[in-house]
């Protein structure tokens, strides 16, 4: 396709060089120069596109338009009618986790530890959703769906503009007590698949209970993070740690910086 086009221009030259008499020669000169030209401009690039550089560049940078879209942390507030659903998400899918509501590779039966884990989910992806939203990205999720045992996957999160997004959420209060970071399950028994994927998306959310906002970091990609960690030595070798202090910065992908003071609304 893209060879026919430089032909096509090409061809469009020579033709002027003929219908034009004063040009002469010298416009069939330069007509055969830009058919050469144009053939070996296309083929080129044909064989580029053959090998898949100039299509991975092109997916590449689309996706990163649109994961990109922000650079800086937007805070935004959260409605009571998003507290609601997340809370009888929580309430509904805890018995459902592992066997018998017990999360199988750290033992964890705190009933209402496994509700407020899911509970804080949900409200950061809606946080996250709402900022996307806001800046024109078509959003699919968050699944409030309930699914029992095999049924249970790690689908993505969130789907902006087609495109895979896990979300990570931790509370002010947690953040205080073991820094503000983000948890991935790295068991013999649940690892997240997304350790394995460097190219897939991740956002990092901080939920302020108390004053119903979350700061929402910019995406990143896997292979952009730091993994480090747990501080607890009953967690290390079950997770992996993301922490605030080691996320890289972004710049802006040649798109208009946001004002990040201005606070969002989730309804």
């Amino acid at each position: 396709m893209t060879l026919s086009l430089y032909s096509a221009i090409a061809t469009v030259s020579v033709k002027g060089g003929f219908t034009e008499p004063r040009q002469g020669r010298l416009g069939v000169l330069l007509g055969l120069l830009g058919l050469c030209l144009g053939v070996c401009l296309g083929a080129i690039r044909l064989d580029f596109e053959n090998q898949g550089h100039f299509n991975d560049f092109d997916s590449e940078f689309l996706i990163a338009s649109f994961m990109r879209c922000f650079t800086q942390v937007i805070t935004t507030s959260i409605g009571d009618d998003v507290l609601r659903r997340a809370r009888d998400f929580a309430e509904k899918v805890a018995p459902t986790v592992g066997t018998g509501g017990v999360y199988m590779d750290t033992h964890q039966k705190n009933v209402t530890k496994i509700q407020q884990d899911h509970y804080v989910s949900k409200v950061g992806e809606e946080a996250v959703k709402q900022v996307f939203e806001h800046l024109g990205k078509t959003i699919q999720g968050p699944d409030y769906k309930i699914y029992q045992g095999k049924q249970k996957s790690w689908d993505s999160d969130l789907v902006v503009e087609g495109i895979d997004l896990a979300v990570k959420t931790q509370t002010k209060e947690r953040a205080s007590q073991f820094g503000l970071s983000w948890t991935f399950q790295a068991s013999g028994q649940r690892t997240d698949p997304i350790l394995n994927q460097p190219n897939a998306w991740v956002c990092f959310v901080e939920f302020d209970e108390q004053h119903r906002q979350c700061c929402v970091y910019p995406a990143y990609q896997i292979k952009e993070l730091v993994f480090g960690e747990p501080k607890l030595a009953k967690l290390k070798g079950l997770k992996k740690i993301i922490y605030a202090r080691t996320l890289p910065p972004l710049k802006p992908l040649n798109m208009k910086r946001l004002n990040t003071s201005k606070s969002l609304k989730i309804t």
